[in-house]
């Protein structure tokens, strides 16, 4: 596993996709589409049951920078995750489910600020889609930089938003839990960042525009909120290790914010 990026302006992109094939084509399109075309996308099937497969290996037929690997059975969002880190090759590392879609300035628009500013992880807003694609009325709009105190509050990084420097951060893995992974690896990334690189508001970036749209399944929501609650309480006791008295005080911030979120229309 190296650690030496191939080009400096390569986005390696993870995309784990398990029974994908309703909306696997519309994610790779929109990869396909960026303005930012010097990427590979390293499409993981977690054991799915479908022709997501097939259809996967369809695309890379197609399109070269397209490579699919496949887990040992179904592992769950961060095994499979994990294994397209390993794989990648680009300088840096960003995340897209396979039920999702970026828009097509996304990676410009990140690379420029992270260049600009001379960030290690960015991140930005976006817009809620139901299963026919319809758009919120309103982005969620995250704050303009975070540290692992405000990420234990809230995780205010959409995963499909989500790009860091692993030629200067590492191709960090996410923990092996099956829920609230990617909060556990946006928590390592800006501890890392503030211990080797200097406070985390000269270079973590959030940015205020939509970038990507992020598809809700409404007969799941309500399970799926608590099912979180219960592995972002994992995180504070088993992942981060924080104290009882520690974890409860960030519970209560994660609580609050997670209803603020859910009022977005």
């Amino acid at each position: 596993m190296s650690e030496t990026p191939v080009r400096d302006t390569l986005v390696s992109i993870v995309m784990p996709a398990y029974n994908a094939l309703p909306y696997l084509r519309e994610a790779v399109a929109s990869v396909q589409a960026q303005t930012h075309q010097d990427w590979e996308l390293l499409i993981v099937d977690d054991g799915s049951t479908d022709d997501t497969v097939a259809v996967a290996r369809l695309l890379a037929t197609v399109d070269p920078r397209i490579r699919v690997l496949q887990s040992a059975g179904q592992g769950g969002p961060a095994r499979a995750r994990n294994l397209a880190i390993d794989a990648s090759v680009g300088r840096y590392i960003a995340f897209l489910d396979s039920d999702d879609a970026w828009l097509p300035h996304k990676l410009a628009t990140q690379l420029a600020a992270m260049q600009q500013h001379g960030a290690l992880l960015c991140y930005s807003a976006y817009y809620k889609i139901d299963t026919a694609g319809v758009r919120s009325e309103r982005p969620v709009v995250p704050p303009p930089w975070v540290d692992h105190v405000m990420l234990l509050k809230s995780n205010h990084i959409g995963c499909l938003t989500g790009i860091f420097d692993a030629g200067a951060l590492g191709r960090e893995r996410m923990p092996d839990i099956r829920k609230r992974q990617d909060l556990a690896l946006w928590i390592r990334l800006t501890r890392r960042i503030a211990a080797r690189f200097g406070p985390c508001r000269d270079k973590v970036i959030g940015i205020a525009e939509p970038l990507a749209l992020y598809r809700v399944h409404q007969g799941t929501v309500s399970s799926n909120k608590s099912s979180a609650a219960a592995w972002q309480w994992k995180v504070y006791r088993e992942v981060e290790r924080l104290s009882l008295p520690a974890s409860i005080w960030y519970f209560i911030h994660y609580a609050v914010n997670g209803w603020l979120k859910s009022r977005i229309r």
